[in-house]
């Protein structure tokens, strides 16, 4: 009786679907502001190899230094040569050889007009207190460069920008540290 009934089915590989997309659409929330650790039952480890990622401090000249001067802007940039989705960005106080010291974070970023369609946002998480020290994705589409403004107001010494970066909910690098994010004061 069935034997002449022909039903194909379709197949749809679902799991492909979800390792695209991330479970912070909006940003990382403020439980990893300080460790800047993803939770391993959602996300698995981070990767341990050196990410696909460049990191540039630029001055308003548009020159890649190595220092800052205290009430200057710089432009942090991110580059990614696998496109990405989530991200914490932080610059932290270092002991002058590029380790940092706790997870005491120096400077603050500057909103502009960059930030929405780049996919940023402040990393805020006290309303009575905004530090405006730490930014995030606001959305999950797929990015190759996050660009924004860093300053400080007085000299806070070394710093180290230090990054968790995801490509998608299973493949991330957390707490990187690139050489170029060591950034020393022009004011010592």
């Amino acid at each position: 009786m069935f034997a002449n009934l022909y039903c194909p089915i379709l197949l749809v590989p679902l799991f492909s679907l979800t390792v695209l997309a991330l479970h912070e659409t909006k940003g990382y929330g403020c439980h990893i502001k300080q460790s800047l650790k993803l939770d391993k039952s959602l996300h698995g480890f981070p990767k341990k190899t050196e990410p696909p990622f460049e990191f540039h401090f630029i001055d308003a000249f548009g020159t890649h230094v190595k220092s800052y001067m205290p009430g200057q802007i710089y432009t942090i940039r991110l580059i990614g040569y696998e496109r990405y989705r989530g991200f914490v960005i932080q610059s932290r106080a270092s002991n002058g050889i590029g380790s940092m010291i706790g997870s005491l974070s120096e400077g603050r970023f500057v909103e502009d007009s960059l930030w929405s369609p780049l996919g940023i946002r402040f990393q805020g998480c006290s309303k009575s207190y905004p530090t405006l020290d730490s930014i995030t994705h606001s959305n999950d589409k797929q990015k190759y460069i996050t660009q924004a403004k860093w300053t400080t107001d007085k000299n806070v010494g070394p710093i180290q920008f230090i990054f968790t970066i995801a490509i998608n909910d299973k493949v991330y690098w957390e707490k990187w540290t690139p050489k170029s994010g060591f950034i020393l004061s022009n004011n010592a």
